[in-house]
């Protein structure tokens, strides 16, 4: 399901601020916004424009911003407007990215001969010197481990979200 109203997209933007209450970086407001793929990265670019020009969000330092009371006021009075389901699945998700981020957590990659031309990939995540998840993948290919690899290290989030949502029961993949 994906929002596709533009009254909608910036309630959802306004909905998340609200629930985190402290100043973030636009990376980290975008990534808390377009993880689910309840909006696109360009609705994302959009609306969020339109919110800074209403002053419903400013910015309160070196790329930081958050919600003006207005902005909160919206938010609180038409958090109806989106469905219950987008709405708490999008906090749940942007509290647990931003607890990942807040909690410096470590990641480790590994790459090593697999079985014949394959390549092992192992991708590691720590959470306070403890490790939390160890996953090891066989790649056909040096290429293809190569990519697996870049993509955890860029969002080592994903798969701890993935594992942990999908054991839990949560996920629908």
């Amino acid at each position: 399901m994906k929002l596709k109203e533009s009254a909608d997209i910036k309630l959802y933007i306004l909905t998340l601020m609200l629930y985190v209450d402290y100043p973030l970086r636009y990376s980290q407001i975008n990534d808390i916004v377009v993880q689910d793929e309840f909006v696109s990265n360009f609705d994302f670019i959009d609306q969020f424009e339109e919110l800074k020009e209403a002053q419903f969000v400013r910015c309160c330092g070196d790329d930081m911003y958050e919600i003006t009371e207005t902005g909160a006021f919206i938010a609180r009075t038409l958090k109806g407007d989106i469905s219950g389901y987008i709405r708490e699945k999008g906090i749940r998700h942007a509290i647990q990215l931003l607890s990942f981020e807040k909690s410096k957590t470590k990641i480790k990659t590994e790459l090593t001969p697999g079985e014949g031309d394959t390549v092992d990939l192992n991708l590691q995540i720590f959470r306070r010197g403890q490790r939390v998840i160890s996953v090891t993948v066989n790649a056909e290919t040096d290429f293809q481990a190569k990519r697996m690899e870049h993509s955890f290290t860029e969002n080592p989030e994903h798969l701890y979200k993935f594992i942990y949502s999908f054991l839990m029961g949560e996920g629908g993949y």
